[in-house]
């Protein structure tokens, strides 16, 4: 028996979800690499394939901000749209990358800290089916912003 046995069948399937949004965001980063790198796509990929996901939001930042250079509002959108990608990262990491148990039906996240201390958290479907929400929004305004921002545009 694991921790996660009394989990049930539809907050697994949301967990697996996040898996794949979290997958399409990604892949949205490496695009506007691609795009916004004005090389051949080929090697956009290269350069994508070698970044972490933190690394990939922060160079398509820095190429991001570099294209939008004097235009004030883009330069905000893409700071924020930066911002709450970092955080979804983030917040994915500790969805994943926690215990997760059953406690009286409900699922609880514990995340251990530094020192043998832990944060046990109780998290509902509605809140992960927020979160797998907020990752669409994310890699649909991603997809947006790197086709106003790309060469050809």
């Amino acid at each position: 028996m694991t921790t996660h046995d009394g989990l049930s069948q539809k907050f697994r399937t949301l967990l697996g979800t996040v898996v794949i949004e979290f997958a399409d965001l990604e892949s949205a980063l490496g695009w506007g690499i691609e795009q916004l790198l004005e090389a051949p796509p080929s090697q956009g990929r290269i350069v994508a394939s070698y970044l972490t996901f933190m690394e990939k939001k922060d160079v398509y930042r820095a190429l991001a901000l570099d294209v939008a250079a004097g235009d004030e509002a883009l330069v905000s959108q893409i700071a924020d749209l930066c911002s709450a990608i970092q955080k979804t990262g983030e917040d994915r990491n500790r969805y994943l990358h926690d215990l997760w148990f059953s406690f009286e039906g409900s699922a609880v996240k514990v995340e251990w800290k530094k020192g043998g201390d832990f944060d046990p958290t109780l998290v509902s479907e509605d809140e992960l089916s927020t979160f797998i929400k907020l990752m669409r929004a994310l890699t649909r305004a991603l997809h947006d912003q790197r086709d106003l921002l790309a060469p050809s545009a």
